[in-house]
């Protein structure tokens, strides 16, 4: 039985991002609820929520519930530059290997809760981004991995990850003036992926997986235009004890269905990169506020519609120096799914500007979409 049918209630509020910078979100209190909300600059959408499904079947559980799991994986990938200031680097193709240690849960109560096989644990990466520009990272991440199974032999799994990142050569206005992906070695590491599991032995699986990374400072200082790059990677898990998923029978939750719509609002403002005149880098601000209805429709989903404006100090100084006047206000209309995990709730969200006067900008940051953004 799930207990928790009013999420507004007393839970927290996570809503992931694509956008570049990191956001903190201060909220007010609305009538029966609190809000705190929290954007980070990722390009994810969180994995839990397809933790809905997995195969019925009769309960074949025996032995361990939860073992650890160890991993060896090896990274192919390439440079994404998503803007002109970082072309310099468009075409780079990282290589890398990463060492993994999780646990892996199979028991039945997670299962009935989560509709999946819940892994958690922990990376520890290095890449090479093969361009002298970038240098090379060294990453320490915790990551969560809901998998799914999909017959005996094979499963298939969703993942996202959040740590830190050293990096061996970062901005410097005389010795690595090129680089204006990042000025501090230690950055925030953000990854997703998806993958298929293929159990070789009752102890050993291969892992084939997409995932795309992201390293940047949130801004703290500048040039901060982020490292973006996905890649493919092969890996082998090792699990001491049986690998084996049992097969779990499903019994519907009903008690949802009374739910009520539930409202929020808040206010939230970011540091964020910008300029000055003669475009020498500058801290700049990102200040605005949002409304937001949101309805149950399972014991693991709410659906959201979301209004929110703000003014971008950021964009400003960008149109600013290149003699555009027109107005840094935006607005925007949302839509969007809510994972309830336990007392968290994480959230994506893709929105439609119907207030956006950036036609220069777009112009500059290569915008192909430029109505069209995602939380």
């Amino acid at each position: 039985m799930y207990p928790h049918f009013k999420p507004a209630n007393g839970l927290v509020r996570i809503f992931t991002t694509t956008t570049i910078k990191a956001y903190t979100l201060f909220t007010m209190p609305v009538p029966g609820c609190f809000l705190i909300r929290r954007l980070w600059n990722v390009g994810l959408a969180f994995c839990c929520t397809a933790c809905i499904k997995a195969q019925p079947g009769k309960d074949t559980s025996a032995g361990n519930t939860m073992y650890p799991v160890y991993a060896l994986r090896l990274h192919y990938g390439v440079i994404y530059a998503h803007t002109k200031f970082v072309e310099n680097t468009a075409g780079a193709h990282p290589r890398g290997f990463e060492f993994e240690w999780s646990l892996q849960h199979t028991d039945k109560a997670r299962w009935e809760n989560y509709r999946c096989y819940p892994r958690m644990g922990l990376i520890f990466s290095y890449f090479d981004f093969n361009t002298p520009i970038l240098g090379k990272a060294f990453s320490a991440a915790y990551f969560i991995e809901p998998n799914y199974r999909l017959g005996k032999k094979s499963s298939f799994f969703l993942r996202t990850g959040a740590g830190l990142s050293y990096l061996t050569n970062p901005h410097d206005s005389i010795k690595n003036p090129a680089n204006q992906s990042y000025s501090l070695p230690v950055n925030a590491f953000l990854t997703i992926g998806v993958g298929i599991n293929y159990k070789i032995s009752p102890h050993a699986a291969l892992s084939f997986m997409t995932s795309f990374q992201h390293n940047s400072n949130g801004g703290f200082e500048l040039p901060n235009h982020g490292i973006n790059y996905p890649s493919a990677s092969i890996g082998l898990l090792y699990t001491p004890a049986n690998n084996h998923f049992p097969a779990y029978s499903r019994e519907p939750a009903q008690g949802y269905r009374h739910s009520r719509v539930e409202y929020d609002a808040g206010l939230y403002y970011s540091p964020k990169s910008g300029y000055n005149a003669g475009w020498v880098n500058a801290r700049k601000y990102l200040v605005g506020g949002f409304i937001q209805a949101s309805k149950r429709i399972s014991r693991l989903d709410n659906l959201t519609l979301s209004l929110e404006a703000y003014r971008d100090g950021g964009l400003a100084s960008i149109k600013k120096n290149l003699g555009d006047n027109t107005s840094s206000n935006l607005a925007g209309l949302m839509v969007g799914h809510e994972f309830i995990f336990r007392r968290v709730l994480f959230s994506q969200q893709l929105g439609y500007y119907i207030l956006k006067d950036t036609k220069t900008f777009t112009e500059l940051y290569q915008q192909a979409f430029p109505r069209i953004y995602h939380r």
